[in-house]
């Protein structure tokens, strides 16, 4: 399977610059899937829930899902990126997914820091898709940090974890990894570049987007320029028994073991 992202710097209040930018770059490729940041066509530091609602826009009749959807069919692709989508008080932070047949359905980030918490509304459901032969589950960025959700993504036999994102700090590319490895699932990480205005100055997001297969090798990565990378990977296969310093990854970590949910009873009688 032909896969990978494209990272970016989100220009703030230009969707149309932004959709110009994702057309033009992808004339010429070829892939089966490809992942978009978070809030890739408006940016990220909104100055408050009002600007986020007003920059919002319905899904699935909005002018980015349009496009996302205009778009995977004509490169017979699935495509996934992460906008703000219009809800009844305040916007959501979710991520659209598109494929050959047009609008497929749409994940609202769970997880929101307490910065978002000031400007979007959480989202209260896991989505699963069936995208051709591969299990797709969504993440948003800090979604990613919570390992119930990807524990949620196993159960369900998810084969790729798609995860749009929007961060600077260092420890998202390892928590991506970790996400991979504890999972036995492959994830690819859609990051963008730039700097932006943020509530305590200028921030600056630091690209770094990757591919990671299902034992948490990265198979390829950006820096921290814009960078369009694609990759043939097989995901569709788990291996039989993967090991790590003598342990079966996917019977004794991935899933839940009897040792494991005994230390948790007694960890809730000890406290």
């Amino acid at each position: 399977m032909r896969l990978g992202f494209f990272q970016f710097d989100c220009k703030r209040e230009n969707r149309e610059k932004n959709l110009e930018k994702i057309w033009n770059r992808l004339q010429g490729e070829s892939f089966d899937l490809l992942v978009l940041p978070e809030l890739f066509s408006t940016g990220y530091f909104f100055s408050g829930p009002q600007e986020a609602l007003k920059e919002s826009e319905e899904i699935p009749g909005g002018p980015t899902t349009r496009f996302l959807a205009d778009l995977a069919r004509e490169f017979a692709a699935y495509i996934i990126g992460g906008i703000a989508e219009k809800g009844e008080a305040r916007a959501y932070s979710s991520a659209v997914v598109a494929g050959p047949e047009g609008y497929i359905g749409h994940h609202r980030k769970i997880n929101l820091t307490g910065w978002e918490q000031k400007i979007f509304t959480a989202g209260r459901g896991i989505n699963i898709f069936q995208l051709g032969q591969v299990r797709v589950g969504v993440a948003l960025c800090y979604d990613l940090w919570f390992p119930e959700l990807t524990r949620v993504f196993l159960e369900q036999k998810v084969q790729l974890i798609c995860h749009p994102a929007n961060f600077g700090g260092p420890m998202s590319p390892v928590i991506s990894r970790a996400r991979a490895i504890e999972n036995v699932i492959a994830v690819i990480t859609a990051n963008r570049t730039g700097t932006e205005k943020g509530p305590e100055g200028e921030e600056t997001f630091r690209g770094e987007s990757m591919v990671i297969d299902q034992e948490g090798a990265i198979k390829i990565q950006a820096g921290k320029a814009e960078e369009l990378q694609i990759i043939d990977l097989e995901i569709d296969s788990r291996p039989e028994k993967p090991e790590q310093l003598g342990a079966d990854l996917f019977q004794q970590i991935a899933r839940y073991s009897p040792q494991r949910l005994e230390i948790r009873e007694w960890q809730a009688k000890s406290l």
